[in-house]
């Protein structure tokens, strides 16, 4: 799954930084602004790359990774819920349900912030690049505060991004989130995607095409479903 995101990541030259658990840590912003030299494209960027790994693995899609890989994480996730006498199948972003004999859907959660961060190699036995700093404890709370299948942004990265006439994303109401150590904060969920995977970039990973609207947190876009929200002006 990890192998998967890598290749996403390098598309939209998202740089990672480290897994922790089932969690990827990545980051964006002195490749692209060296390139394009446009203030939204590191945000833009990073959101493209969670909305293209979103779709990837929402079952859409028909990759080797995604089933075996999605599959043991889940069962992996059911025995350890099941271990600590939890009634529900979540974990660390991942939504487990039992959809007959041996079928599961795992779900990942995004968070997303904007700001400055301090970048560096930890010294030590085995010396390690990492980043920290303010703008990384909001991600980690966005993508902790978020539902299952959804990205959700700080304000500053909505603000980044709302503006830009390129951006492909449809947004639910702004909402207000407690954040540990931040208190309540204004966040936005994405609605929905109107562009999808890039087809270069399918045919690298090896999965088909879906050509049409992706809607977050479902399984498959609605025909019925009443259109999502326009993008804020």
């Amino acid at each position: 799954t990890f192998g998967v995101m890598d290749r996403i990541a390098d598309y939209y030259l998202i740089y990672k930084v480290k897994t922790i658990g089932d969690a990827y840590f990545a980051i964006s912003g002195p490749s692209c602004l060296i390139e394009s030299g446009d203030a939204s494209a590191p945000t833009l960027r990073m959101l493209k790359f969670a909305s293209d790994c979103a779709q990837v693995f929402s079952g859409l899609y028909h990759h080797p990774d995604a089933g075996d890989c999605l599959k043991f994480i889940a069962a992996q996730s059911a025995l350890l819920c099941r271990g600590k006498g939890k009634a529900d199948g979540s974990r660390a972003g991942s939504t487990v349900r039992s959809m007959g004999s041996q079928q599961f859907r795992c779900s990942m959660r995004f968070g997303v912030a904007v700001g400055p961060v301090t970048m560096g190699v930890l010294p030590g036995k085995r010396p390690a690049f990492d980043a920290w700093g303010k703008s990384v404890n909001l991600a980690a709370r966005m993508e902790g505060t978020s539902r299952p299948g959804m990205i959700q942004c700080s304000e500053s990265a909505y603000q980044v991004v709302c503006s830009d006439p390129s951006s492909p994303f449809l947004w639910e109401p702004p909402s207000t989130t407690f954040a540990k150590g931040f208190g309540n904060i204004p966040t936005h969920f994405i609605r929905a995607s109107v562009q999808n995977p890039p087809r270069v970039l399918l045919e690298v990973l090896g999965v088909d095409t879906l050509p049409s609207t992706f809607v977050f947190d479902r399984i498959a876009p609605s025909a019925a479903a009443p259109p999502p929200p326009q993008p804020a002006a």
